[in-house]
């Protein structure tokens, strides 16, 4: 491939890769709020910070449970709470050929937030046809099943079950205009887990009253699916008397917002980093001088070294077809009155073992012509 076509490459790759790590970095926050969202309200549930819990579903609130009640001996319960909650409503219209459109519309409408807690996800799962619901009046239904874990086509689990111990759901105003007298759960063989009679739960409480502007204004403005900066000041100002008559009734992102926002934030820069790090190593690897390559190369053959066994010195072989001149001395010989022998034995032939007389008169040093090779004395 020729140099132009390679930095062609090289600048196209790097191109779209910071392209859309730029996207990536602009949209993920967003997109990590959610799950947070969701993580923040199974940890407050579990700690029994339900006020908390309760501040992340939307909408008014009143932070001051309506009911919290033991449903069984193994420190099940039962907590309910009054609240302003968003509700999806299928709006039926008509056309001018007089067929009907079906139109998903987000109200806001007066509820009681019910969170079910100490329920174990064995309860609520079954290979048959699983029955698990809520009774409502002993006969109105509300769907629970929400996830389809073996893929059959059927809702057979509980999606706040698979990671956590609670189910929350909500009695809408629009779907139970005469409230809740009673709740009733039914585990995934059609049997009670557990009733509670006798709750009036209607939606004549001073909550509900001194909330009631802010539902019919909220729907009224939200009939674009937008609101106006007008209209923003307006709920923000009827919110504010309503928090100013009493301070227990609080809106959405009074407790967790920012931290939610932060560990969103967190999370998404922590997933960029490493994704800037794996395009240059890709791209060091496919378009670029392989400089990684070449540093792991290196550090491996310096590790290498460091640990690499020492070798044990064998002496050099040299072969026997020369002659060297070499010089004996006998050292400390101060008291030495009679000449010296030496003898030294060639290794590998014999024919070049030899002796050498060191006399006193020459100091005991002497020097030899002798076969090249390896002797010992």
């Amino acid at each position: 491939m020729s140099k132009k076509w390679r930095i062609f490459f090289k600048v196209l790759y790097y191109f779209l890769t910071f392209s859309l790590g730029v996207f990536i970095a602009i949209v993920l926050p967003n997109a990590n709020r959610d799950a947070v969202t969701y993580e923040f309200l199974d940890n407050y549930i579990e700690n029994g910070e339900y006020v908390k819990a309760i501040d992340l579903l939307g909408g008014l609130y009143n932070k001051n449970e309506i009911i919290k009640e033991n449903i069984d001996e193994n420190n099940g319960e039962l907590i309910v709470f009054e609240m302003n909650s968003f509700l999806e409503q299928t709006i039926e219209n008509e056309t001018n050929e007089d067929v009907e459109e079906k139109e998903t519309k987000r109200i806001i409408n007066a509820s009681y937030v019910c969170i079910i807690r100490g329920l174990e996800r064995s309860w609520f799962e079954s290979k048959d046809k699983n029955e698990s619901k809520i009774l409502i009046n002993e006969d109105k239904k509300i769907d629970i099943l929400q996830v389809d874990l073996d893929e059959n086509g059927e809702l057979d689990s509980i999606a706040t079950l698979i990671n956590s111990n609670y189910i929350c759901f909500s009695i809408d105003e629009s779907k139970f205009p005469e409230g809740a007298n009673s709740i009733k759960l039914i585990r995934a063989d059609g049997t009670s887990h557990f009733e509670l009679k006798n709750l009036k739960l209607d939606f004549d409480s001073d909550f509900f009253k001194k909330t009631q502007t802010f539902i019919e204004k909220y729907n009224l403005f939200n009939e674009d699916n937008k609101f106006s900066k007008e209209e923003d000041l307006e709920l923000e100002s009827i919110f504010n008397q309503i928090n100013k008559e009493d301070a227990n009734y609080q809106k959405s992102g009074t407790y967790s917002l920012k931290e939610i926002n932060d560990e969103a934030v967190r999370k998404s820069i922590i997933f960029v980093i490493i994704y800037f790090v794996w395009v240059y190593i890709l791209g060091d690897c496919l378009v670029g001088k392989r400089y990684i390559f070449r540093f792991f190369k290196f550090l491996f053959k310096k590790i290498k070294n460091k640990i690499k066994p020492e070798e044990k010195n064998e002496p050099l072989a040299l072969g026997n077809n020369f002659y060297s001149s070499v010089t004996f001395e006998i050292t400390n010989c101060e008291e030495l009155e009679s000449d010296i022998i030496v003898s030294y034995e060639h290794e590998t032939n014999k024919d070049y073992n030899f002796k050498c007389i060191i006399t006193k008169k020459d100091n005991f040093k002497k020097k030899e012509r002798i076969h090249g090779g390896t002797y010992k004395l």
